[in-house]
């Protein structure tokens, strides 16, 4: 589960969840759309370090709801933007915290590492992906693995070397388990060129083996990217992106500012084996008005939300989700 969390001013704050986590929460955007849980007053999560803490990701511990865990960008240089990741913890629901730093990746790209997604398999091991960064044309996607609740690290492997882009993981953790229970599934974009993004998802079993062969192409129009996993009842892969190409195949150029975006959804019922063509859900944004889709499987249908808050329902049978 992700729970979106708040920045100020270099300092990460989450609002504990009274009287344990138990729903994705947007605090920001409670005012438009209610939550169903309790918000208790914000946490600072990381500490004064003299950093600065952006693009946060979070999730708590399905064994444990007081175990949760917080992913951030740390920007330890404003003069050469030396960045790295974050994980900051606790054990008592938010009420104190503590933060380690996730190990480079020992061969390059790796100058950087950047863009934290969190994700708890159903034994309450912790796998974090990011990215190692040497330049927007070099970067790969990498995962480290904690058995501990983020005290300590596994070294980090790779996932995709493709020059991948904005990562974000899931875990199948379906009461009823499927075939593929516990699959780590991480959704990205390949930035092959400056006009082709692909969506893709890769997956593992266990975290420790990832393969060429478990990459696979969502999508390609030319420009696609955000890309955002969620699981659904039965096993289900459901992948929102933002399709800034609107559907228009570009090969030769980027997109025009008359190219009109869409938010898109895809599926798969095989493990991840391969996807459904993209269908639209939200249609008529500009190559200026990119947003980031995010999934969330919730009763009793599939939901999208973008980050300009224009909430959508998948299409698709009613059916009530766990």
């Amino acid at each position: 589960m992700r729970v979106p969390s708040i920045l100020a001013y270099g300092l990460v704050t989450i609002s504990a969840l009274a009287p344990m986590l138990v729903s994705p929460v947007i605090v920001e955007a409670a005012t438009q759309y209610p939550v169903s849980a309790a918000v208790g007053v914000n946490e600072t999560v990381t500490p004064f370090s003299g950093s600065t803490y952006v693009e946060t990701a979070a999730a708590d511990d399905p064994t444990n709801h007081a175990n949760i865990v917080v992913g951030t960008n740390q920007v330890v240089s404003q003069s050469t933007l030396l960045t790295k990741v974050a994980v900051s913890r606790s054990s008592d629901s938010g009420t104190t915290w503590s933060t380690t730093n996730p190990p480079y990746p020992s061969n390059p790209p790796n100058a950087n590492i950047v863009d934290p997604s969190l994700a708890f398999d159903s034994s309450g091991n912790l796998y974090f992906s990011y990215l190692g960064v040497e330049s927007v044309s070099s970067k790969q996607i990498v995962v480290s693995k904690s058995l501990d609740k983020g005290a300590t690290w596994s070294s980090p492997l790779t996932v995709d070397a493709n020059n991948p882009d904005k990562e974000m993981t899931t875990i199948d953790l379906t009461s009823t388990p499927s075939s593929h229970h516990n699959r780590i599934y991480v959704a990205y974009d390949r930035q092959i060129n400056g006009y082709s993004q692909p969506i893709y998802v890769a997956h593992s079993d266990d975290g420790t083996t990832w393969s060429s062969q478990n990459q696979v192409q969502v999508y390609n129009s030319g420009g696609a990217y955000f890309a955002m996993p969620a699981v659904g009842p039965s096993g289900e892969v459901y992948v929102v992106s933002d399709d800034f190409c609107g559907g228009a195949q570009s090969s030769t150029g980027p997109c025009t500012i008359t190219n009109g975006g869409q938010i898109a959804i895809s599926k798969s019922v095989n493990g991840g084996a391969d996807f459904t063509s993209l269908t639209p859900l939200q249609n008529g944004k500009t190559v200026n008005e990119r947003v980031i889709a995010s999934t969330a499987i919730a009763a009793p249908r599939c939901i999208f939300l973008s980050q300009s808050r224009l909430m959508g329902a998948c299409p698709g049978p009613r059916r009530r989700y766990r």
